[in-house]
């Protein structure tokens, strides 16, 4: 990572010098008409962040979700049978198992969150994942169902001013990687007795290794 961001970093400095059609010369145009607005290491971090998250997201989303269809081959055929329950289930993996189950988050003013008093410049810890298992936001909040009608209420991209603004496109590059595997593979299978494994991280979710056969 240290030395990703430090690639980063020189990418900016060279697009100093030789600016492009790009989000960083577009950014590093920000800092010449107000350098204290916006510092060279400052989009540095922005192109680690937007790049860093952008990928990590999505590839544990494809991953959980391709883990969740196949877990059941009864599951596995009705997506191959009726390709557009996809999206569905596309979100119901958000709900169910999404691919950034906690985030931080500071208090900017004081507030009562259930019964909870919290301070301005609180440090919280925000269980995303949680909030999609909650017995009062959603029926059977264990199970996953493909058919879920309110699946789409979950928090997995946040809300508000801080919503993800990858969000559509991460939908739509899972939706286009199990409409894939679906079309190409319609007899896949996970291999059976795999013991898989996760990051050791508590911000990002998604398996290392999702060990597949393709069947007959």
């Amino acid at each position: 990572m240290a030395a990703y961001r430090k690639y980063l970093r020189d990418l900016v400095d060279a697009k100093v010098r030789a600016p492009a059609d790009d989000l960083a010369s577009d950014l590093i145009a920000i800092h010449r008409e107000a350098p204290e607005r916006l510092t060279l290491d400052e989009i540095g971090s922005i192109l680690f962040s937007l790049s860093f998250a952008g990928h990590e997201t999505t590839t544990g989303l494809i991953g959980n979700t391709m883990r969740r269809l196949l877990e059941d081959p009864a599951r596995w055929a009705e997506i191959v049978a009726h390709p557009d329950l996809i999206p569905g289930a596309v979100d119901e993996t958000l709900r169910y198992d999404p691919s950034v189950p906690v985030w931080r988050r500071v208090t900017t003013r004081p507030a009562t969150l259930a019964g909870v008093d919290l301070p301005a410049g609180a440090r919280l810890f925000l269980w995303l994942a949680a909030a999609g298992r909650d017995e009062e936001a959603f029926d059977r909040p264990a199970e996953f169902d493909m058919g879920r009608t309110d699946a789409g209420n979950h928090l997995a991209f946040g809300k508000g001013l801080h919503y993800c603004l990858g969000a559509n496109l991460g939908k739509l590059e899972t939706q286009i990687a199990v409409t894939e595997l679906a079309r190409r593979f319609p007899a896949l299978r996970l291999v059976p007795d795999q013991r898989l494994t996760f990051h050791p991280n508590i911000s990002f979710r998604g398996p290392q290794v999702l060990m597949v056969r393709p069947g007959r």
